[in-house]
């Protein structure tokens, strides 16, 4: 949910591993994981702003690009 203080979580039904991309507001890439279903992210040290979180396919391929805010 947004805005978000603590823990980020990601689930999905997509049978193969997911990459996860945290961006900031100047494109700057500020985590990548890999993942499969389940994942969680600890955003309690994330300055305040915005960020862009990508979901894809391990191929690249995107699935899901949503905007957090962060307002701790």
């Amino acid at each position: 949910p947004n805005p978000n203080n603590d823990i980020l979580r990601i689930e999905s039904n997509e049978p193969s591993v997911l990459l996860f991309r945290l961006i900031d507001s100047n494109g700057k890439r500020v985590s990548e994981k890999l993942f499969f279903e389940k994942m969680e992210f600890d955003t309690k040290s994330l300055p305040k702003g915005t960020y862009v979180v990508q979901v894809s396919l391990g191929d690249g391929s995107r699935l899901h690009a949503e905007k957090l805010i962060i307002s701790n």
